[in-house]
């Protein structure tokens, strides 16, 4: 048993051996031309097994999933397997299929299909020098064809045609592929493929041989029978069976020679021809022709005559038209300039009066045609609210605030935060505010966590020019009702308090009751702005929200047993205060009244009600009561100093990197 055995290995699985070395299981095997066997080793030789490739055979190369190779093997006696790799062989090359050869067997067409072929899924070949052949028919083979990193076949230095070749075909991963040992292929015979390289060849070889002086002028009808008369086999003879095809083949569009064309268009001969060929073919044509443009021409001169004529008048009327173009011109500039002016005036005096709520009630007053009660209570209209009777029961208020906040698309930590700031602001009287663009719907989630059946909402125009009286405004039994003041930094804060501007600083403050929960929403458009913020109680910025999908179909909570004990709670002394906010926060201007300093000891008290640490109650003091009033210097100063603390609040951090720069 020392036969030499020409293997082909298809690697579609890996046997891991005792020393965890991969033994890729060859499946195929060829023994000679005609002689080959596929996926059935165990049926040719049942006594020996399995032929199996030791990756010391590949040159040390590990073998890939669905990679072929070709290998020598020889008996291997007292291993686990019963052949052994001897020798690898680089000589296997994958085989393309033309499919068309049979229905269209034409040089052109191939060349045209070769030009355009692209393999979508390419085969990797073990040691391959990365050549291939095209099987035209059953057992012709065209090639070698260098095969691309983009799956196209680009000819080699000569080009053979191989008769009476059989090929192997083997499956991987499904899909069949053809295979050929090149060290088995007979004699080619040269071919050239590509038809305007095999012309120039025929051309080069009559100028060598004398048949033909090159280009000459007087030997044109040489040509033809010269080509005719060529014998020498070199592979481009076949272009002679098809010239009129491979001539419009290699005048197409991008492949036309340029120089070819010029040297042919010289040879005088080629002229006179295609010239004497026309004429006779379109002689009757011709002669008519020729009388009619004779008959042309004397009509041409009349009409030239008045063409003449005309043309004076047409340079005049030209020169007018273009006169009073350039008129029309300046006066369109100057039209375009005077109204960007107007609307420059305009802006800016819109701006000066809205610099000032009198300017801009005055403002508004004109422009609502006739509208005269922005500046009296006659002005404003309050909408009841009737909220839902059949509010589900929430264990706390803070519970009722953060369901009802992400009902709405509140992601769950920014409404987690936002209900224990709102059920903080109103424990310690104080309003809560919305500069959002979703401001009215935050708002309505607030008011329906609230055990009350209607609540209050007021639209505020630009500019009020009169504190609003609203005693007078809200019967008494409405009194107690959430209000919601829509747009309250339009006007001046203690114009659009009014009458119950004392009543809300005392709730602030602690000196009273708070009657109710009182929510403002601010105006985002700067150019509607008369004052920044309202000056006291959270603000709830669009900067510190993070929205996710709502949950329209959850039901909406409401919890009113707080509402006893709204005043209710210990304030904490100055000391404490520091204790919780830092030496960074007690520098700040905001802090320097004692009155602001109590508005701020009592959002910290009613915060603590949350059951929260010391720095989340500092993180939360300062990103909804301190962060919307802070100057850029000391937002910065204070991000700078707490990045570490508050690294987890994305928010922070993202207005820190903006304010400080870094990254």
């Amino acid at each position: 048993m020392s036969e030499i055995r020409k293997v082909i290995g298809v690697f579609d699985q890996l046997v891991a051996n005792k020393n965890g070395i991969a033994f890729p299981s060859v499946r195929v095997w060829i023994r000679g031309a005609n002689d080959y066997e596929t996926r059935g080793l165990e049926q040719l030789f049942p006594e020996r097994g399995t032929v199996y490739l030791h990756v010391s055979a590949c040159e040390n190369q590990h073998p890939l999933r669905n990679q072929v190779g070709l290998f020598n093997c020889v008996e291997s006696p007292g291993q686990s397997a019963a052949w052994k790799v001897n020798t690898t062989s680089k000589h296997l090359a994958k085989v393309v299929d033309y499919p068309a050869w049979e229905s269209k067997p034409g040089h052109l067409a191939f060349w045209e299909w070769l030009a355009g072929y692209k393999e979508s899924l390419p085969c990797n070949i073990l040691l391959s020098q990365g050549i291939a052949y095209v099987r035209r028919g059953k057992r012709e083979l065209i090639g070698p064809f260098a095969a691309t990193s983009e799956g196209r076949l680009s000819p080699r230095e000569q080009t053979f045609i191989f008769d009476g070749v059989d090929i192997v075909q083997t499956e991987i991963s499904g899909r069949k592929y053809g295979f050929i040992d090149t060290e088995s292929l007979p004699k080619g015979k040269p071919i050239l493929l590509d038809p305007k390289e095999a012309i120039h060849r025929r051309l080069k070889i009559l100028s060598r041989t004398g048949h033909l002086e090159w280009l000459s002028r007087t030997k044109v009808q040489e040509l033809s029978n010269a080509l005719a008369g060529i014998t020498v086999a070199d592979g481009s003879e076949w272009v002679m069976e098809h010239l009129p095809g491979a001539l419009e083949n290699i005048s197409q569009v991008g492949r036309l020679d340029e120089n070819t064309v010029e040297s042919i268009l010289q040879i005088k001969t080629v002229e006179e021809a295609l010239a004497l060929m026309w004429k006779r073919q379109h002689a009757e044509t011709t002669s008519k022709a020729e009388k009619e443009i004779d008959e042309l021409k004397k009509a041409a001169g009349n009409i030239q005559k008045a063409i003449e004529d005309k043309n004076g008048e047409l340079a005049q009327l030209q020169s007018e038209r273009n006169s009073l173009e350039n008129e029309l011109r300046r006066l369109n500039q100057n039209i375009e300039a005077a109204r960007t002016d107007a609307r420059k005036v305009f802006d800016e005096e819109l701006k000066r009066l809205a610099s000032s709520p009198e300017s801009l009630a005055l403002f508004a007053a004109w422009s609502s045609s006739g509208n005269k009660g922005l500046g009296t209570n006659s002005g404003l209209k309050i909408k009841v609210q009737q909220l839902d009777a059949n509010r589900q029961k929430a264990a706390n208020l803070s519970d009722a605030f953060s369901n009802n906040l992400r009902r709405i698309g509140l992601s769950p930590a920014s409404a987690s935060e936002v209900a224990i700031v709102c059920a903080a602001a109103m424990l310690s009287g104080q309003p809560v505010a919305f500069r959002s663009l979703h401001s009215d719907m935050l708002a309505d989630a607030v008011v329906s966590a609230l055990g009350q059946p209607q609540a209050l909402w007021v639209d505020l125009p630009a500019g009020l020019l009169d504190p609003v009286d609203w005693e007078s405004l809200i019967p008494d039994d409405q009194k107690t009702l959430p209000l919601i003041l829509q747009g309250v930094n339009r006007s001046d804060v203690s114009m659009v308090l009014g009458s119950k501007r004392m009543a809300v600083s005392r709730q602030a403050l602690g000196c009273q009751k708070p009657e109710g929960m009182l929510l403002v929403t601010l105006e985002q458009t700067r150019e509607m702005q008369v004052q920044e913020d309202i000056e006291f109680g959270a603000i709830v910025d669009d900067r510190m929200l993070k929205f996710g999908a709502a949950k329209v179909a959850a039901a909406i909570h409401s919890f009113s047993a707080q509402s006893a004990n709204l005043a209710d709670i210990e304030l904490i002394s100055d000391e404490e205060l520091i204790e919780v906010v830092g030496d960074e926060f007690a520098q700040l201007a905001l802090f320097r009244t004692s009155a602001k300093r109590i508005l701020y000891r009592r959002a910290i008290s009613a915060l603590k009600l949350a059951k929260i640490s010391n720095q989340e109650i500092c993180r939360l003091l300062y990103k909804y009561w301190i962060l919307p009033r802070l100057a850029a210097n000391d937002m910065s100063s204070v991000l700078e100093s707490y990045r570490e603390k508050w690294k987890q609040d994305a928010n922070l951090s993202d207005l820190a990197k903006a304010t400080t720069g870094n990254e």
